[in-house]
């Protein structure tokens, strides 16, 4: 990997220290008793089987059409996974048709000028003498016009999830990107942090090289925390918009059990991106799998997990979607307008 730059407020750089996720997760609930903010709702999906959908994006059109993409996968295994477009039938959504279906995990949209991206996470079998079943795995890029004549143009660096991207008004492309291996619970191979920088074109994102120069923006996790940017929006002050995950194992006994055992927590979170001062304002946690009542889990240590996918906004409502506890899909109300959840 190539050396990864320290991203600081430099005038405060002894000051800054990063909000852990307790810190954070106290001021949610605070904020919550205040204004009595209501639990979210499930989304239900038929046309799968007995497979779950999890990890949505938002919706969103194309051709006149709303679409959500889904994680669809059976409850006991992550190796049959797709990604599948769904279209609403009622209250409730199904496979659309004539549409194409990715081997992989947590898929997103968004668009660069007037073509279609669609991208997500690609696994590969990368075992170790301790683990014969460890994957590898790399972000994923599709481009088109139209769903049906997307082509791949680029992959990340192996072992780098969460990279999104968006065109700000320079006209340059504004790169998020998430090494794991940096800071962050590196022992484990859970660990990673959010990086930063801009790019002049999208053929530069297959550029491994420039990708890995990406700067971390340090003040964001502890060192026993980690996360990734989820979903971006260009606000009004040419300011970024980051709609992400931050995320912990759930007390300091964990970190003794077996991988597989450990009950991590994860959160939805929001934070303001200045790329001009390279300040991070406002963070906070916008939902947990708490706000989604009980449920379905993958598995025991996911109980506690809340991955958002991206946001809505119609009708002076902001509308958060995400996955719950690997296993549901569900959205939950978290503001009337981007400026006001981004203050």
């Amino acid at each position: 990997m190539e050396n990864f730059e320290i991203l600081k407020n430099k005038e405060k750089e002894s000051a800054v220290s990063p909000k852990s996720c307790s810190e954070l997760l106290k001021e949610f609930k605070q904020m919550g008793e205040k204004e009595k903010m209501p639990l979210g709702e499930k989304l239900e999906f038929r046309g799968v089987g007995n497979k779950d959908v999890y990890n949505p994006t938002a919706p969103f059109e194309v051709d006149g059409i709303t679409y959500i993409l889904g994680r669809v996968e059976s409850r006991n295994r992550e190796t049959d996974t797709q990604s599948m477009f769904f279209i609403k039938d009622g209250d409730v959504w199904i496979p659309a048709e004539n549409t194409p279906i990715y081997k992989m995990q947590d898929p997103f949209f968004t668009k660069i000028g007037d073509e279609i991206i669609v991208g997500g996470v690609k696994t590969s079998p990368a075992p170790t003498p301790k683990n014969i079943d460890a994957l590898t795995w790399k972000t994923i890029f599709y481009k088109g016009k139209n769903l049906n004549d997307l082509e791949k143009f680029a992959e990340g660096p192996e072992g780098m999830k969460g990279i999104r991207i968006k065109k700000l008004r320079n006209d340059k492309i504004a790169v998020f990107t998430r090494p794991w291996d940096i800071g962050t619970r590196k022992e484990d191979g859970v660990g990673g942090k959010i990086g930063y920088i801009e790019i002049d074109s999208l053929d530069e994102l297959n550029n491994k090289k420039i990708i890995n120069k990406a700067k971390i923006i340090e003040v964001l996790f502890t060192e026993e925390e980690w996360g990734g940017a989820n979903e971006l929006y260009l606000l009004d002050n040419n300011k970024i918009g980051v709609l992400g995950h931050k995320a912990c194992f759930k007390d300091e006994k964990e970190k003794k059990k077996k991988d597989e055992k450990k009950e991590k927590c994860y959160y939805g979170i929001t934070f303001v991106f200045d790329p001009e001062s390279e300040q991070v304002l406002g963070e906070k946690i916008i939902s947990t799998a708490e706000c989604f009542g009980k449920g379905e889990a993958k598995r025991e240590g996911l109980r506690d997990v809340f991955y958002p996918g991206g946001l809505k906004v119609k009708n002076n409502e902001v509308m958060l979607y995400g996955g719950i506890r690997d296993a549901e899909a569900g959205r939950k109300k978290v503001g009337n307008s981007l400026e006001e959840l981004f203050s």
